[in-house]
């Protein structure tokens, strides 16, 4: 299951690396004030979309990768884990494992983990941080609250998923040591 999630990621990368070494000229001086590329040709449109695409199903199949690592180590420590994450089963190593532990923890607790993971959560579960403008949710005493979204470039992405891959290269190195 690992080597096909892994070619998924590859297949992925290779295709958000070419659409976004076509140019994407999408970083916030490249903005209007409501958000519009000043930028933009009828081209760059296309090559964000399919950047956007790919790096989406980059992000779904990066993690996904971790999750299996997560069931390699559940079956490896017998950890008797039913639901598998990849950050649970690591916490649950402390003790069992404790220089394992500290090594994955330490991947976890790297910032561009936290941003990726930031990343896959919102396009997941919020708003598409990879399109600038507003958003609108409801509170948790039902006040409608409004803002203008936190807006990942291109750039952004492209850098993080990079230090992704070597995260996740790290992660499969101290498991198979």
């Amino acid at each position: 299951m690992l080597i096909q999630r892994f070619k998924s990621l590859v297949e992925s990368y290779i295709l958000l690396t070419f659409y976004y070494q076509l140019g994407i000229p999408d970083e916030t001086e490249k903005r209007d004030n409501n958000g519009i590329f000043t930028d933009f040709e009828p081209h760059h449109l296309g090559n964000k979309e399919k950047f956007d695409y790919y790096s989406d199903v980059f992000y779904f199949k990066v993690f996904s990768c971790w999750e299996v690592v997560g069931h390699i180590l559940n079956i490896q420590y017998n950890l008797g884990i039913k639901k598998i994450e990849f950050k649970k089963v690591v916490r649950q190593l402390k003790g069992k494992d404790d220089d394992m532990f500290l090594k994955l923890s330490e991947i976890m607790s790297n910032i561009e983990f936290i941003n990726a993971n930031t990343y896959r959560n919102h396009i997941t579960h919020n708003y598409s941080p990879n399109m600038p403008g507003l958003v609108r949710r409801i509170d948790d005493n039902g006040v409608v609250i409004e803002y203008v979204q936190e807006y990942f470039s291109s750039s952004m992405v492209y850098e993080n998923i990079k230090s992704v891959l070597e995260l996740l290269k790290r992660s499969i190195e101290v498991i198979k040591n």
